[in-house]
């Protein structure tokens, strides 16, 4: 008997979806660490900036949110695997950084399409929907409220393609983008 086929029974789920969870928990603890020092020092700091990696392997929901400002009395609910971070806003200091919005406007098309998907670009090209309105929030029976990518169904409307139901990171392999694909779960 194998140690994997062991955990899969003993704890419903794969390597990889534990290793998602525990990576994920990990996160969620230094973000709320680094928030409780934002609120213990909130004469210095008066909130914190969303802050994404913007690469190619960005979701576009943490894209979106790159640059955005929230105060410190809320907390960092990005999505399982994120790799975002949040930077203190200290009260005196400009920070000037970039919106993801700009970030990715000035990306080529191909780029673009990449990370949107075909059916979604489209749709954005011909002006459906705001790329504002790709992030969105869904409830985790774990987390509560979490960061998702908007479905496009959602966004448009009746929608022919799989890619309604989009998501931008693989349950079956760790943080691996799955760009195009028809994945149900985070």
């Amino acid at each position: 008997m194998t140690s994997l086929p062991s955990f899969d029974n003993a704890y419903g789920g794969g390597l990889t979806d534990a290793m998602r969870m525990t990576r994920t928990a990990q996160l969620y603890a230094s973000r709320e660490a680094n928030r409780a020092m934002y609120v213990a020092n909130d004469d210095v700091v008066t909130g914190w900036m969303w802050y994404s990696s913007l690469d190619a392997d960005t979701c576009m929901a943490c894209a979106i949110e790159h640059g955005t400002i929230h105060s410190n009395d809320e907390s960092m609910d990005s999505h399982y695997n994120c790799r975002c971070t949040s930077i203190p806003v200290v009260a005196g200091y400009d920070d000037k950084v970039q919106t993801g919005a700009d970030w990715f406007n000035n990306l080529s098309e191909k780029q673009q399409r990449d990370m949107m998907g075909n059916s979604a670009f489209d749709a954005w090209k011909d002006g459906k929907f705001d790329l504002a309105d790709m992030a969105t929030r869904r409830h985790d029976d774990v987390y509560g409220e979490m960061l998702a990518r908007t479905p496009l169904q959602d966004l448009i409307g009746n929608v022919t393609t799989d890619e309604s139901i989009t998501q931008d990171y693989d349950t079956t392999e760790t943080g691996k983008p799955i760009k195009d694909q028809t994945v149900y779960r985070y």
